[in-house]
C-alpha cells in the first residue's frame, strides 16, 4: 500500500513538473513573438508623435509670421490715425474750443462702451472657458483612465527600454499640447488687437463729423462713411484759405 502510494505521488510529480516545463515554453514563446510586435508599434507611435509635433511646431511658425505681418500694418494705422487725430485736436483747440468738449463727450461715452463690451465680452469668455476646461478635464481623464488600464496590461510583458520609449512618446504628446494651446493665446491677442483698432477708427470717424458738421451741409453723401475721406481733404483745404485770409 505504502509503496504503491509513493509510486502515485512520483508519479504526479513527474507530471507536474512536466507541465509547467511545458507551460513555461510556451509563455517564453508568446512573448518572444510579442516583444517585437510591440517595438514595432512603439516605433510606428514615436515616429507619428514627432511628425505631428513637427507639423505642429510649422504650423505654429506660418501663423506667428503672419500674425506679426498683421501686427506691423495694424501698428501703421494706429500711427496714422494718431497722426490725423493730433491734427484734429490742433485745429480743434485753435477754431472750435466748443468741439473740444464734444469730443471728450465722445471718447467718455466711448470709453463706456468699450468697457461694458469688454466686460461682456469677458464675461462670455470666462463662461465658455469654464465650460471648455470641464469638458476637457472630463475627456482627459476618461482618456487617462483608458490608456491607464491598456498600458498596465501591456507594459507588464515589456522590457525597460520599451518603457522607455512609452515615456517619450508621452512627453511628446505633451509638447504638442503646449504648442497647441500657444497658438490659440496668439489668436486671442490677435483678435483683442483688432477689436482696439476698430475703435480708435470709430473714434476718428466720430471725431471728423462732429468737427465739421458745422462748415459743410448735411447731405447725404456725408452720412456715408465712405465720403469721410472726401469730408477729410475739403476740411484741410478750408482749413488752409482760413489761414491765408487771417495772414491777408
Amino acid at each position: 500500500m505504502n509503496q504503491q502510494l509513493a509510486r502515485d505521488i512520483e508519479d504526479t510529480d513527474r507530471h507536474s513538473v512536466s507541465s509547467a516545463r511545458e507551460l513555461l515554453n510556451q509563455h517564453a514563446k508568446q512573448l518572444g513573438r510579442s516583444v517585437p510586435a510591440y517595438n514595432r508599434w512603439s516605433t510606428r507611435q514615436i515616429r507619428q508623435a514627432k511628425d505631428d509635433l513637427r507639423d505642429v511646431v510649422q504650423e505654429a511658425k506660418d501663423q506667428l509670421s503672419g500674425l506679426q505681418v498683421k501686427l506691423q500694418a495694424v501698428m501703421a494705422e494706429v500711427q496714422n490715425a494718431q497722426v490725423e487725430l493730433q491734427t484734429l485736436k490742433t485745429y480743434k483747440d485753435q477754431g472750435y474750443p466748443l468741439k473740444a468738449l464734444q469730443i471728450a463727450d465722445l471718447k467718455r461715452e466711448l470709453y463706456k462702451l468699450q468697457m461694458a463690451q469688454e466686460e461682456e465680452h469677458d464675461d462670455l469668455s470666462a463662461l465658455c472657458q469654464t465650460e471648455m476646461a470641464n469638458l476637457e478635464k472630463q475627456l482627459h481623464q476618461k482618456q487617462e483612465e483608458v490608456l491607464s488600464s491598456i498600458a498596465k496590461k501591456t507594459m507588464s510583458y515589456a522590457p525597460p527600454l520599451v518603457k522607455h520609449m512609452a515615456l517619450q512618446n508621452h512627453t511628446m504628446k505633451e509638447e504638442i499640447k503646449l504648442q497647441k494651446q500657444e497658438i490659440m493665446k496668439l489668436e486671442n491677442e490677435n483678435s483683442a488687437l483688432l477689436r482696439n483698432i476698430r475703435a480708435l477708427r470709430l473714434l476718428r470717424a466720430s471725431s471728423i463729423r462732429e468737427a465739421f458738421q458745422n462748415v459743410f451741409p448735411k447731405s447725404d453723401r456725408y452720412k456715408s462713411w465712405d465720403n469721410l475721406p472726401f469730408i477729410w481733404s475739403t476740411a484741410k483745404t478750408q482749413f488752409l484759405i482760413h489761414e491765408k485770409k487771417i495772414v491777408l
